[in-house]
C-alpha cells in the first residue's frame, strides 16, 4: 500500500511471519509520472511451507525456473531423511503470488540460517518476472532481517552480498550420438579408447539392488576421500519418490564395480547427481560409464546437467569439458553477509585436510554413528 505525500512516497511493506501481521515503513522519492491509484497492495509471507503449498505448487507449475530443486519429490526426500523444517517467503498480490523461494532452516552456530536449499546446487526464486523477484528478496531482508539467508542460484540484489566459488555445468543431449561424440575434447576419446581394451562391463537400472550397489561403492569413496556419507535410507527414499525417473549406472571389473553414477530425470533434464569411483580404478572407467550413459539418453532429454563445481577443481572442470560440457556461474546470495568461501568438499582448506586425515583414521563403527548425527550439518 502507498500514500503519496509532497515530493516523497511511504512504502508500507505488509509482512506476514507465523500468521502474524506486522508493517514495515521505507521511505522513498516519488516516480514521476506514476499513480498507484487502484493498485492492489502486495504482501510478504514467511510461513511453514504446508501453510502455503498451493500457491507454492502454482509457482512450481508455471515459472520455466522451476528444477528438480523446486520439485515435490526432492522436498519430500529431504524432509524425511533430515527432518529439515520448510518455510516459503512469498509476495502475493490480491492472493496470486508473483513471487516466492523455497527455504529450509540448517543448523549453524549462533544465527538462524535458512537455505535454498540444502543438498541442492541452486533452488533460486521462482517469479512471474523480475521485478517481483527483486521485491521479493528485498523485502525478505527488511521484513526478517534478524535472521540470516542463503539463496543458490543467484547474484545477490544490493543489500545483500554475493559469492561467486562454482560453476553450473550442462551438456546439450538433444542432437544425435555421432555429434556429441565429435564434441569431445581429444583427451576425453583417448582414455575412452583404452578403456574400451579393458574387460569392463557397464549395467545400468533402477532395482533396490543397483542402488545398494552404487551405495557400496559410494561410502568406500567418500571414505577414501575422507568425507561423511549420506545415509542409505536417503537414497532408498529418493529411489521411491523418483520411482522411474532414477538411473544407475555402475562400471565392473572382474566382479569389482569401480565407477558409479546416479541419475535423476526432472522434466525435460537428465541430472547427473552423485558419482563415486574406487581407489583402484583402472584408467578410463569413469569416461567410458558417462560416455555409455550419454549414448543411451542421447536425444531422449534436452540436456544432461553435470552438476556444480568448484572453480578451484580443476579436475573435475577438465572432465566435464572434456565430454563437451558448458560451464556457466552459479553465484549464490547471501544475507547479512557472504562467507570467505562456501563449504565445499571438492577443494579442501589445510584446517578441513586435517579433518579428512581424522576421519579416515575413525573407526568405523563410530564414523557411522557420527554420520547418522552429523550429516545434516553439512548441507
Amino acid at each position: 500500500m502507498h500514500k503519496v505525500a509532497g515530493s516523497s512516497r511511504t512504502a508500507t511493506s505488509v509482512c506476514y511471519h507465523g500468521g502474524k501481521e506486522y508493517f514495515l515503513e521505507q521511505r522513498h522519492k516519488r516516480a514521476p509520472n506514476h499513480s498507484s491509484a487502484g493498485a492492489k497492495p502486495s504482501t510478504i509471507k514467511f510461513e511453514p511451507l504446508e501453510y502455503v503449498h498451493a500457491q507454492w505448487r502454482a509457482l512450481t507449475r508455471l515459472s520455466p525456473q522451476a528444477t528438480l530443486y523446486h520439485s515435490e519429490q526432492w522436498i519430500e526426500a529431504l524432509r524425511l531423511t533430515y527432518g529439515f523444517a520448510f518455510r516459503a517467503a512469498i509476495v502475493e498480490r490480491g492472493g496470486v503470488a508473483d513471487a516466492g523461494v523455497l527455504l529450509a532452516r540448517v543448523r549453524r552456530p549462533f544465527a538462524r540460517w535458512w537455505v535454498s536449499l540444502p543438498f541442492s546446487d541452486a533452488c533460486p526464486p521462482l517469479a512471474a518476472e523480475a521485478e517481483a523477484e527483486a521485491s521479493l528478496l528485498s523485502r525478505l531482508s527488511e521484513c526478517f532481517g534478524h535472521d540470516r539467508f542463503e539463496i543458490r542460484g543467484i547474484s545477490a540484489p544490493p543489500e545483500w552480498q554475493s559469492a561467486d566459488h562454482f560453476l553450473s555445468w550442462e551438456l546439450d543431449t538433444s542432437g544425435s550420438v555421432a555429434g556429441l561424440y565429435r564434441g569431445l575434447e581429444t583427451n576425453f576419446r583417448r582414455n575412452l579408447v583404452k578403456a574400451r581394451r579393458s574387460t569392463f562391463r557397464i549395467d545400468h537400472g533402477s532395482s533396490p539392488e543397483m542402488v545398494g550397489r552404487f551405495y557400496r561403492l559410494h561410502k568406500r569413496s567418500r571414505r577414501r576421500l575422507g568425507l561423511p556419507c549420506q545415509p542409505l535410507r536417503f537414497f532408498n527414499i529418493v529411489r521411491q519418490l523418483f520411482d522411474d525417473r532414477i538411473d544407475v549406472w555402475l562400471a565392473s571389473h572382474q566382479e569389482h564395480d569401480v565407477a558409479a553414477v546416479f541419475l535423476l530425470g526432472q522434466g525435460d533434464t537428465l541430472h547427473y547427481k552423485w558419482s563415486a569411483r574406487d581407489s583402484d580404478e583402472t584408467a578410463g572407467a569413469g569416461h567410458l560409464l558417462t560416455w555409455s550413459l550419454v549414448e543411451h539418453w542421447a536425444g531422449k532429454f534436452r540436456c544432461l546437467d553435470l552438476g556444480r563445481s568448484d572453480i578451484r577443481n580443476s579436475g573435475l572442470n577438465r572432465f566435464k569439458r572434456g565430454l563437451g560440457g558448458h560451464s556457466s556461474p552459479l553465484p549464490y546470495a547471501f544475507f547479512p553477509i557472504a562467507p570467505h568461501y562456501p563449504s565445499s568438499s571438492e577443494v579442501l582448506s589445510p584446517k578441513r585436510r586435517v579433518l579428512t586425515d581424522v576421519w579416515r583414521h575413525l573407526p568405523e563403527p563410530l564414523r557411522r554413528a557420527i554420520e547418522q548425527v552429523a550429516y545434516r550439518y553439512l548441507s
